[in-house]
């Protein structure tokens, strides 16, 4: 599947997205403030009518949607995302009114879409976010392709297009007609509808399937409840958290956030599935989403990691900590080489000297400084590498807790030379790590695998 994946990045190399809106309108929306004025999002976006057609770089035209037609031709553009729209080049979703597949997958049908998204570039982090998608083993992997985008005669620089999160059960999000996808949302105060979360001052859930306008009360119901049980047990070591939540998932989830040193603080774009109604169907997490935080932190677990410890492991889900290790053991570990050795494939590739032309081109269309591909290319390789090592160390702290957990009652997991303790890890009451001793309670961990509470008062 990854060699797929590149196969679709590498094979167009930055095909040319022409959109042509009636009356050279372009998209437009209205701001606004969260409650708290901690943040901004987008209100009221345009939805605009025009047409698109896509040429290669030897303009040779691959599609073309025609004039808009409501439910028959052309397609409706609209700005979308949130803190994003603060920068120069804005992201938009792209609606066609007819199915087609625009990163062209050969004539299988099961691939075309109407609903699309072009996210703005970033260098190499989406990339290699949507590589670790699929070689972790996410349940889904968004496509994508780098495009060079122009609307109304106007250059608009270099894009992303992506799928985006939908149910489309034969080529993107498996859920039945029964099924649920919703995510847990910083902007849950944009929306109509929501589901509050059993933790407060925590985000809320909005949904992205079903439609809130088709949502029946049994539903809106159903779906509370099973997303309350799920969060009711994540501080319960001794609850059902397996029956609920698919933990593999979750645990891929935070692997491919933590190999892409992603700094972005969790909660972001995390989107959940329950396929159905069945108590079978435990709630899964579908893929990872926004790495624009990436290739950030190469010596420290991410943010993210921080939110996954304080509700896991700081009251010792053993099921999910048994899980973290396994995983770095069986695809981690691994699959750092071969995502190296991947971009080092790109980087000598026809695609790299496009994209690096490309990123010229946009540095002088918006008066940037972006980094040449082969510079990014190089940067990346090097931040894998540090950062493999860095998590081959830093695994043991988990490697331990297991242990402990797994010895007999007064038996040592660990000696020493000399059996002389010496101090592991220290982390603050809540589970943050912490580089030294600092004011206030301290939990320090052994490496006799024993812990105590220090009170530093300076």
């Amino acid at each position: 599947m990854l060699k797929f994946l590149l196969t679709i990045v590498t094979a167009l190399q930055i095909p040319v997205w022409h959109i042509q809106t009636v009356d050279s309108v372009f998209p437009s929306c209205d701001w606004v403030q969260s409650p708290d004025g901690s943040s901004w999002s987008i209100a009221n976006p345009d939805t605009v009518p025009g047409r698109l057609y896509i040429t290669t770089p030897q303009n040779q035209t691959i599609y073309d949607s025609g004039d808009y037609l409501k439910g028959e031709s052309g397609i409706t553009i609209r700005r979308r995302g949130n803190t994003s729209n603060f920068l120069t080049k804005k992201p938009y979703r792209i609606k066609l009114q007819s199915k087609a597949d625009l990163l062209f997958r050969g004539n299988d049908n099961k691939y075309k879409d109407k609903d699309w998204v072009l996210l703005q570039s970033d260098s190499l982090q989406t990339l290699t976010g949507n590589m670790l998608n699929e070689m972790t083993g996410m349940p889904w992997t968004p496509a994508m392709q780098y495009v060079w985008l122009e609307m109304n005669g106007q250059d608009l620089g270099l894009y992303i297009l992506c799928e985006n999160v939908k149910r489309n059960t034969k080529c993107r999000i498996n859920v039945s007609n029964l099924g649920y996808i919703f995510e847990y949302d910083p902007y849950w105060w944009n929306e109509d509808y929501y589901i509050p979360s059993y933790f407060p001052n925590y985000y809320n859930y909005t949904l992205k399937y079903p439609d809130t306008d088709d949502l029946l009360p049994w539903q809106d119901t159903y779906i509370t409840d099973a997303i309350h049980q799920m969060e009711q047990q994540y501080r319960n070591p001794e609850g059902c958290l397996d029956s609920l939540m698919d933990i593999e998932s979750f645990v891929r989830w935070v692997w491919v956030h933590e190999i892409n040193g992603d700094n972005d603080y969790a909660g972001s774009n995390m989107y959940f599935t329950k396929f159905d109604t069945l108590p079978t169907s435990p709630i899964q997490l579908a893929c990872a989403w926004d790495f624009s935080g990436s290739h950030k932190v190469v010596n420290d677990w991410i943010h993210a990691h921080w939110w996954f410890h304080s509700f896991f492991i700081t009251v010792r889900q053993y099921s999910v900590i048994r899980e973290f290790v396994r995983q770095y053991d069986d695809v981690v570990a691994p699959l750092i080489p071969a995502l190296i050795d991947s971009l080092t494939a790109l980087q000598s590739s026809p695609f790299e000297a496009a994209l690096d032309t490309a990123v010229s081109r946009d540095n002088l269309l918006y008066g940037t400084s972006v980094p040449t591909a082969s510079q990014q290319f190089s940067r990346a390789i090097s931040f894998f590498t540090q950062r493999s090592a860095w998590l081959a160390t830093a695994i043991e702290d988990y490697r331990l807790l297991l242990m402990q957990h797994d010895q007999p009652t007064g038996i040592d997991p660990i000696r020493t030379t000399g059996d002389v303790r010496h101090i592991i890890a220290i982390y603050s009451i809540d589970g943050m790590k912490r580089p030294h001793l600092m004011r206030g309670i301290n939990i320090v961990l052994f490496s006799d695998g024993t812990t105590e509470k220090i009170m530093r008062n300076d």
